[in-house]
């Protein structure tokens, strides 16, 4: 069986929101973005590595000019790129660089209108949900990550509805990692109880609802650690038992040095041997 070769690359540190849970966004701009041309050199270390997807990520990745430009060149080198973002800052050019052959694009929805709101900084749901129907309309494959705490663990059942009928195809909810951001709000995630409650409720959505994919990441996993390039082009093998630098892309063996860090990735967490997997 053939093996996924995937990095997160955070494209930029940058972000227009504000968001309350944020792992990397507008305080955490100590790292600076690569110009164009390295951003095309790391590219080509990216695909020299044999890395097969790539996930951009910030910040907001929408927000690079020349973001369309890189997904062009993953298409010329057969790499499957997913695309997440907070579905605001969409262009035209974007739209018209997306593949329904070889992307996906993942937009972040934190819970029902007023919710999402609330934690995004703005008045920001319909603005996002209209952007899943044009996804949807072209024909890429379009998912949603919903970061779960307690704050929004209770409307995850309706929300479901929701995106189904919008025609989203993968539901990813990611465990909140108390981190940056979250940590400062002092936000939780939700309690064991309220887990085993939310599995049973989609349980029985999945009865009616069996085209909708739904994946919950456990990011507390000891066994799982993952790739991110930074803005800057540092290689960090993540964890939430810490973060390890394995060097700069754009040194004369950053090739070498990702593919060391390929070796090392373990993604314990993208290894659901069932379509609905929780680990609380």
């Amino acid at each position: 069986m053939n093996i996924e070769r995937k990095i997160c690359w955070r494209i930029t540190r940058r972000c227009n929101l504000h968001c309350i849970h944020c792992l990397a966004g507008f305080k955490n701009t100590h790292r600076r973005d690569l110009t164009t041309n390295e951003l095309q050199a790391t590219l080509s270390k990216i695909s020299n590595a044999g890395v097969t997807r790539i996930t951009w990520t910030g910040g907001e990745p929408s927000l690079v000019p020349s973001l369309p430009t890189l997904i062009e060149m993953c298409h010329q080198e057969n790499i499957k790129t997913v695309l997440t973002t907070h579905g605001l800052s969409l262009t035209p050019k974007i739209f018209g660089t997306f593949s329904s052959a070889t992307d996906s694009v993942r937009l972040s929805i934190d819970g029902l209108e007023k919710t999402h709101n609330e934690i995004r900084g703005g008045h920001f749901f319909h603005r996002t949900m209209s952007n899943i129907e044009s996804l949807v309309g072209l024909g890429i494959e379009t998912e949603v990550n919903i970061s779960v705490m307690q704050r929004n663990i209770r409307e995850i059942p309706q929300l479901l509805k929701i995106l189904a009928a919008a025609g989203v195809s993968k539901v990813v909810l990611l465990s909140l990692m108390q981190r940056e951001s979250a940590k400062e709000n002092n936000l939780r995630p939700g309690s064991q109880a309220e887990f085993a409650q939310l599995k049973n409720e989609i349980i029985d959505f999945q009865e009616t609802h069996s085209s909708l994919e739904i994946i919950l990441y456990d990011y507390y996993d000891p066994n799982d650690t993952y790739i991110v390039v930074e803005s800057d082009g540092e290689i960090v093998l993540c964890s939430e038992l810490g973060d390890k630098s394995m060097g700069q892309i754009l040194s004369a063996h950053g090739t070498e040095l990702l593919d060391g860090a390929l070796a090392e990735q373990t993604l314990a967490h993208k290894k659901p041997t069932l379509q609905l997997q929780f680990q609380h």
